[in-house]
């Protein structure tokens, strides 16, 4: 919020920024349930298993991002996991 609220490129880069989260957040979503029912190897299983890994990740998911403040600690964390995982392949 470092921008006025009247300066109309702001206002074009919020409504970007607000199109792109709204449109990637199911994508993403829907490779991390398919990733975490893969690597439970829960993939030959119900349609029922669908259903509940995604009203429990969404449920997971939403609850971190109202309980986190520090989304630097988010990316970090990120960062070292996904480095590591590098490394180790």
């Amino acid at each position: 919020n470092n921008y006025a609220t009247a300066d109309a490129l702001a206002v074009v880069a919020r409504l970007g920024i607000f199109s792109s989260v709204t449109f990637s957040y199911p994508l993403l979503f829907f490779g991390l349930r398919d990733g975490v029912i893969g690597l439970l190897r829960l993939d030959g299983a119900k349609e029922g298993v669908h259903r509940v890994a995604t009203v429990a990740l969404l449920a997971l998911v939403n609850s971190l991002a109202c309980v986190m403040k520090d989304l630097g600690l988010v990316t970090a964390l990120g960062g070292a996991i996904l480095g590591a995982a590098l490394g180790l392949h």
